[in-house]
């Protein structure tokens, strides 16, 4: 199951990033109401692709956490705190 979505990752990941890169240009009536957020697009055009892969990682990493089960035996496991 992992190397069948870490191939799907490869194949979409490029595909997504392209189609929110830029926004801006793109999509120009992005921003047209709100002078914040066509302020930020312009001077960082590739933050939109940044901010979704990063939402993406940290919504898996919290449901990795929660929801797979901890595997090493409890006496080989060192504990932080």
């Amino acid at each position: 199951i992992v190397l069948g979505m870490q191939s799907w990752g490869l194949l979409l990941s490029p595909a997504v990033g392209g189609l929110l890169a830029e926004p801006l240009k793109h999509y120009p009536s992005w921003g047209e109401d709100n002078v914040f957020l066509r302020t930020i697009l312009q001077k960082y055009p590739f933050l939109l692709p940044n901010l979704v892969g990063t939402a993406i990682a940290l919504v898996s990493a919290t449901l990795l956490i929660c929801y797979v089960p901890e595997t090493m035996p409890e006496d080989r496991l060192h504990r932080i705190v």
